[in-house]
């Protein structure tokens, strides 16, 4: 559990600190995940063919219901690549070979601050717990971006 978000900026730098942050949005999922009763597992793999890990924050999450065919997957980036409190998402789908339908995801693109982890979790919520439709959720994320400080 991250213990002060301000403490993992230079994330991309430091593979425990890469990791750390991984396991927060991991926790994220998880809690909702048993608070709701819904089983979800990673969509993207994030290793190379040699067995290392990408820690690039593209993604530093994925995770889909096979059930709700919804998913999830987070790009996290720092505030020297954009402005401090930035958050974004947009909705597109993850084509599987040998499943027949498109898994629906919502894409979240941040800098993780206190402000952006607030934001993001409700997005999340509203996504995977209480399935408001992908027209519903873009009203709230246009409204609340932040793109520009």
């Amino acid at each position: 559990m991250l213990v002060s978000i301000d403490n993992y900026s230079n994330f991309l730098e430091d593979a425990i600190i890469y990791d750390a942050c991984q396991s927060f949005w991991q926790d994220i999922i998880n809690e909702f995940s048993l608070l709701h009763g819904f089983y979800s597992k990673p969509y993207i793999n994030v290793y190379f063919k040699n067995g290392k890990k990408n820690r690039s924050g593209n993604p530093i999450l994925s995770t889909m219901i096979e059930s709700k065919n919804r998913g999830l997957r987070i790009v996290q980036t720092t505030a020297a690549e954009a402005q401090e409190n930035y958050i974004s998402a947009y909705f597109d789908t993850f084509q599987f070979e040998g499943y027949d339908e498109d898994l629906n995801e919502l894409v979240i693109d941040l800098v993780l601050s206190e402000e952006t982890k607030v934001k993001a979790a409700e997005w999340i919520k509203a996504w995977l717990v209480e399935e408001i439709s992908k027209e519903e959720l873009d009203i709230i994320i246009e409204r609340e971006m932040v793109l520009v400080e």
